[in-house]
């Protein structure tokens, strides 16, 4: 979903970040590696997640988005939207496929602000999969 331009605002943002994401590494908080392989890697992992609808269509099990409201510093707002836009995509391209809920938060610290959401969508995901009895498979 990254243009040209959006993947250079990625490789810009993490050259900033690299002396911070050197010293969370160290401390364990983050993955050891440069700048370049981390935007490499949001990068290649933008690509894939926009060729995901095939696999959406073929999914037999429940599945469920929690999306995050808030901006993001690597991204414009228009951005933002166009990535939360891919859960309705989703959505359509599979019937088992949903989003939970809406967290207030942006997509990196959901997890981190939001966990009762994050538990509920499990919650709600392994409900619907004994209701339905539909396992991954």
């Amino acid at each position: 979903m990254f243009d040209d331009a959006g993947k250079q605002r990625v490789r810009t943002q993490f050259r900033r970040l690299g002396p911070l994401m050197r010293l969370a590494a160290l401390l364990g908080h983050s993955a050891r590696m440069t700048p370049a392989q981390a935007a490499d890697l949001v990068i290649e992992l933008d690509e894939v997640n926009g060729t995901l609808d095939a696999d959406f269509t073929t999914l037999n099990c429940p599945a469920t988005f929690v999306l995050g409201t808030g901006g993001h510093s690597g991204a414009s707002a228009q951005e933002m939207a166009t990535l939360r836009a891919s859960a309705a995509r989703a959505e359509q391209a599979g019937r088992y496929v949903s989003t939970f809920t809406t967290a207030p938060a942006d997509h990196v610290r959901i997890l981190a602000q939001s966990p009762d959401l994050i538990a509920s969508a499990i919650a709600s995901v392994a409900e619907q999969t004994a209701t339905t009895g539909r396992l991954c498979t």
